[in-house]
């Protein structure tokens, strides 16, 4: 710094007063200032974390020790599985239902979808080897810890804002070698409104310590991520795997992404989102 004072006395010459306020007093005050910190918010399921891999492995499990779920075909059980898990999943973190009886209540149902039944016993049965396989083969999305840490070498400050149980995401950030990359993890059980909400995204804002022109939103649910993040003015990319149409044109979108990888690439999409 005292290189860069030289240059910059020389150039101005001998003829102001050590008292004199200087644009050359104001570049150095510039130069010394630290940037305003940005930061990068992202969703958890599907956009970190490959649920989608670990569902469907959790269903093939089920199929094997279930007849009605054997006579139908596998994109058939997948499907009918994500839609009774988006259903039920909001009855959970309204608090109508708890997590045991959500996971119980989901095979009964999927069951009955397939022209099969369940008693009580069944249903807890097949619930825990359900649960036993997506736990078994939980793995993230390819190129999320290197993105991570490339954005943490670039000094973005990272935190993970999901809807779910709070036990149940930390667990999953440490099984998953997350905690250690990203310096909060924001989950809608704790803050007690679930994304698109904008509380839970001004909570995570709050936390980093950024406002909302200073971060960007990575996720997958446009509903959930994408518009939520709008909505409080905080840029989104769209981290869209399946490649669907955006669904709605006249929502200001600062980017997308069909993959974590390449890094790089990935990283510079994330920062001109914020540096256009």
């Amino acid at each position: 710094m005292a290189y860069i004072y030289a240059i910059l006395m020389a150039s101005v010459g001998p003829t102001l007063t050590q008292n004199s306020t200087t644009p050359t007093d104001s570049l150095i005050v510039r130069l010394m200032s630290p940037k305003p910190p940005k930061a990068v918010l992202f969703d958890l399921d599907d956009t970190l974390f490959d649920h989608r891999r670990s569902a469907r492995g959790a269903v093939e499990a089920i199929r094997r020790i279930e007849p009605a779920l054997a006579s139908a075909s596998d994109e058939e059980v997948n499907q009918a599985n994500r839609e009774i898990l988006e259903e039920i999943h909001l009855r959970v973190l309204s608090g109508e239902i708890d997590v045991d009886q959500a996971r119980e209540e989901r095979m009964f149902r999927l069951l009955e979808r397939f022209g099969g039944s369940a008693t009580q016993a069944d249903a807890v049965r097949l619930a825990f080897h359900y649960r036993q396989a997506y736990q078994g083969i939980r793995e993230v999305v390819p190129g999320a810890h290197a993105l991570l840490a490339e954005l943490r070498h670039r000094n973005y400050r990272l935190a993970v804002v999901t809807n779910n149980m709070t036990a149940e995401q930390e667990e999953k950030m440490r099984t998953l070698r997350l905690s250690s990359l990203v310096d909060e993890l924001v989950v809608s059980e704790a803050i007690g409104v679930s994304k698109p909400d904008a509380k839970i995204f001004r909570v995570a804002l709050e936390w980093l310590g950024v406002r909302p022109e200073q971060t960007v939103m990575v996720g997958d649910s446009w509903s959930s991520d994408i518009v939520g993040a709008v909505g409080v003015g905080i840029p989104a990319v769209w981290y869209n795997p399946l490649r669907h149409e955006v669904p709605d044109t006249t929502l200001p979108l600062a980017g997308q992404i069909h993959a974590l990888e390449p890094t790089t690439e990935i990283a510079d999409t994330i920062q001109q989102a914020l540096e256009p």
